[in-house]
């Protein structure tokens, strides 16, 4: 799993800009936990009972790269699914929706579906760019009251606008019985 930089800080800001402009915008919270260690996750689900867990960093290998506590070190502590799955179940009330914006993460996603609804992850490798414009549109669409399979649309659909390579890499897989087309979240 490659630790090379990433632009999630522009990822952030486009969401925020994006649901900034939504009338349903005061229906949403967010908490951004930047350099997130396994440790913030499982505070962040007490605390605050998310609805949807969005990961933007690294992955692949059914894992991903939490931070490690560690300022000279940038590689990161891979997390294999196996974990994240004990950690996102090991609440009362686990999220309805885990979205990994980050490479290869959609192999091996389907041990979540025990826990959440649905899963939103990439393919193969995805571009920062690709990646901040496809979580700005599909938190868009989905604060704006469209399902989620709606909302996994129009976020391609931007990609293919803006020509980039990477408009086939989102993918969806959700839990037996759901239909992605009805789940809304606001």
């Amino acid at each position: 799993m490659e630790a090379a930089s990433l632009r999630t800080d522009m990822e952030v800001r486009d969401v925020l800009l994006a649901l900034k402009k939504s009338a349903n915008r005061d229906q949403v919270a967010i908490r951004h936990i930047p350099a997130a260690q396994v440790t913030d996750l499982l505070e962040a689900l007490n605390e605050f009972e998310p609805n949807i867990v969005h990961f933007s960093g690294h992955g692949g290998e059914a894992a991903v790269l939490f931070d490690n506590k560690h300022p000279d070190d940038d590689g990161g502590m891979e997390v294999d699914f196996d974990l994240v799955n004990e950690i996102v179940s090991a609440t009362a009330t686990p999220p309805r929706l885990l979205v990994f914006n980050a490479c290869d993460t959609l192999d091996g996603a389907d041990i979540f579906l025990d826990t959440v609804e649905a899963v939103v992850a990439m393919s193969n490798s995805i571009g920062d760019a690709a990646a901040c414009f496809f979580a700005a549109q599909f938190y868009s669409a989905l604060v704006s009251g469209q399902s989620l399979e709606a909302a996994l649309k129009q976020g391609k659909i931007v990609l293919k606008a803006a020509k980039l390579p990477d408009a086939d890499l989102p993918s969806l897989i959700g839990a037996t019985g759901v239909k992605p087309s009805s789940l809304i979240f606001i």
